[in-house]
C-alpha cells in the first residue's frame, strides 16, 4: 500500500492520443469552463440578492420610522429574488453533468454525429 499516485500511462498523454480523441478531449476541457463560470455566475448572482435583500429589509430600519417590507412580504421577496438564481443554478448544473457523460449533443445535427 503506497500513498503515492499512481504514475499516468504514456498512452494517454496528449501527445499519444489521436486526432479525434484529442478534439473530444479539448471540448470536454472546454465544457468544463464553461459549466465553471456558469456555476460561479450562479454563486455571485446569489450572494448579489442576498446583500440586496439586506438592504431592502435592513436599511429602513435605520432611516425611517416604519419598515418598508414586514412579514409575508419579505417572504415573498425572497422567493421572488431565489426561485429564478436557483432554477438558473439547476440548469447549469444538470447541463454540467450531461456534458461532462458526453450526452449534451444539441449542437451536433444528428447526420453528422460520431458513432461513439
Amino acid at each position: 500500500m503506497s500513498s503515492e499516485p499512481e504514475k499516468v500511462p504514456l498512452n494517454i498523454l496528449p501527445e499519444h492520443l489521436s486526432e479525434s480523441a484529442y478534439l473530444q478531449w479539448k471540448k470536454l476541457e472546454c465544457n468544463h469552463l464553461l459549466a465553471r463560470l456558469g456555476l460561479q455566475g450562479t454563486l455571485w448572482g446569489a450572494l448579489g440578492s442576498l446583500f440586496t435583500l439586506l438592504v431592502i429589509v435592513f436599511l429602513p430600519l435605520f432611516f425611517a420610522s416604519k419598515p418598508i417590507v414586514e412579514g409575508w412580504q419579505v417572504v415573498a421577496l425572497v422567493a421572488v429574488f431565489v426561485v429564478p438564481i436557483m432554477a438558473y443554478g439547476a440548469y447549469v448544473f444538470e447541463r454540467a453533468l450531461k456534458l461532462s457523460a458526453g450526452e449534451y449533443r444539441a449542437e451536433v445535427p444528428p447526420a453528422t454525429r460520431p458513432n461513439v
